[in-house]
Order: structure tokens, then C-alpha cells, then sequence
């Protein structure tokens, strides 16, 4: 046989095999890292990814410059995104997904959640400023830097995180944490930049959780934190349309605490 032409046959028989996609799913209230096999995750028009035991969902070969992609499973509201893909970083193309809790959610005893209904088309996000879950800043944030430095220990994954941060004065806002850039550093990208400067002392970043009125009648779920008071006061930042409106309320420790939006915003 020529040996050259053998060389020919093997690159016509050799398969290119291209990752395109990597998706990590983050539970969004304990910020652990999901490798449960119960997941249902697609990309239109593709074939199944592969899924690999420490968590991450696998697609290769993509030739679309966008992805649709659902992800469903037990316990976690059902996902459906749109992923760009022309902006991943192509030697690195991970994508963490952050997957918030149905009712039918696992929880320890003792977790104080808030559940009820929500008018169409409103968003609810809830934050608790007692105790100590909250982060704080490794550097003075400049106003309009694309990027803010935390310091937040352990392992918990932050990225997509939707946060509040408030200054010593009380002044707040809402932001949402992008991708993480230095993990050494805490440095995270900011779709949207702060509004004012944020000094390193007197600052913190609550965690925010999050719920929009779906289609499944308007239902919510929501599992808090709780430092281990009876009640505990939560702020809350009602959205509808974009015009926002922030109540205080007390929860009992503990236990789930029903709040019908619906109902208690025509009061």
C-alpha cells in the first residue's frame, strides 16, 4: 500500500470533533454546582450532548451562531435561553446556568421560604439586611467600571447572581454578576454598571432571589435565607412593567410565608 495514500484515507476517515457549548447548572439558592443526571437539556436542532460526572453538559460540532436551549428537570423551574455563541471565548466556551427552585424543591427543615402569586407580568425580588449573608468588596468600586472585585470565600458559584449593593449610607441598587474573570480576585463583569461609586468599607452584596410571573397562573416559589431569628424583616422590590416599588415585610422563620402580590398591591 502507498504510504502516502494510506496518509490520504486516514485524514477522509478521521472525524473533527469541535466543542462548541459547555453548560454548567448552578443551583441559585445554595450556589452549588448541579451534577444530577436528572436533567433534560437540548439545543434545537442538535444532536444530545454529552454529559460529563462533574457537572458540565457537553455539545460539539454547533453550526449556528446562536443557540436555543432548554434545560428541564425535577425540583427547578424550566429554563428556555438564547445563547449567542459568537461571544463565547472558543478555547473556554462555558456557559453557567443558574436554576431556581419550584415547590417541589428539596429543603432542610427549617428554611423560610415566601410563596404566592404574582400579577402577569411582575417580577418580585427579595433580599434579606440582617444577619451576615451578604459580600463584600475586595476594592473600592469605581462609578462605570465594567467590573467589581468581591471578596465572598468558600466555593459558591456567584456567577449570573443577581445581588443588591448598598453603601453605608443605605443608598442601593440592583446588579447582576457576569462572568468571572480572576477567581484569585473575586472580579466579576457587569452587564450593566452601578449607577454611583461604592467604597470597600460599609458596603455589601446581598443575595438577591428572584421570582417573574410565569405562565402557569402566576405561582411563585421562593427559598430565603435566614439566620435563625423567629422573624426576620425582608425587603422586597416589586416590579411591574419596569415601574418599582419597595415594601418591608415580616417573615416568620422557619416556615413558608404566603404573600399574594395580586391581591396585596390593589390594597
Amino acid at each position: 500500500m502507498n504510504s502516502e495514500a494510506g496518509k490520504d484515507d486516514l485524514m477522509r476517515d478521521t472525524i473533527r470533533i469541535r466543542i462548541s457549548l459547555a453548560i454548567l447548572l448552578i443551583d441559585d439558592f445554595t450556589g452549588k454546582i448541579m451534577i444530577e443526571p436528572s436533567f433534560r437539556i437540548a439545543v434545537r436542532g442538535a444532536g444530545k450532548p454529552i454529559r460529563k460526572s462533574d457537572g458540565f453538559w457537553i455539545f460539539t460540532n454547533l453550526t449556528e451562531p446562536e443557540a436555543q436551549v432548554s434545560i428541564i428537570g425535577p425540583c427547578y423551574q424550566s429554563e428556555y435561553i438564547r445563547l449567542d455563541l459568537t461571544t463565547l471565548d472558543s478555547a473556554n466556551p462555558v456557559v453557567r446556568i443558574r436554576m431556581k427552585p419550584d415547590k417541589t424543591y428539596r429543603l432542610l427543615n427549617g428554611t423560610t421560604c415566601m410563596a404566592g402569586f404574582l400579577p402577569d407580568g411582575a417580577a418580585l425580588m427579595v433580599f434579606c439586611e440582617q444577619g451576615n449573608d451578604y459580600k463584600k468588596l475586595l476594592v473600592d468600586y469605581e462609578q462605570g467600571s465594567a467590573e467589581i472585585s468581591l471578596y465572598q470565600g468558600g466555593n459558591e458559584e456567584m456567577e449570573g447572581k443577581l445581588c443588591c449593593i448598598a453603601d453605608k449610607d443605605k443608598k442601593k441598587e440592583i446588579i447582576k454578576l457576569g462572568r468571572m474573570t480572576d477567581r484569585e480576585k473575586g472580579l466579576y463583569q457587569l452587564a450593566q454598571p452601578p449607577l454611583r461609586e461604592y467604597k470597600k468599607i460599609g458596603t455589601k452584596i446581598y443575595p438577591v432571589s428572584l421570582a417573574q410571573a410565569r405562565e402557569d397562573g402566576g405561582e411563585y416559589f421562593l427559598p430565603l435565607s435566614g439566620n435563625g431569628q423567629e422573624r426576620l424583616e425582608y425587603t422586597c422590590i416589586y416590579d411591574v412593567g419596569g415601574s418599582k416599588t419597595e415594601e418591608r415585610v415580616m417573615l416568620d422563620s422557619g416556615r413558608v410565608n404566603r404573600i399574594d402580590w395580586e391581591t396585596r398591591k390593589k390594597r
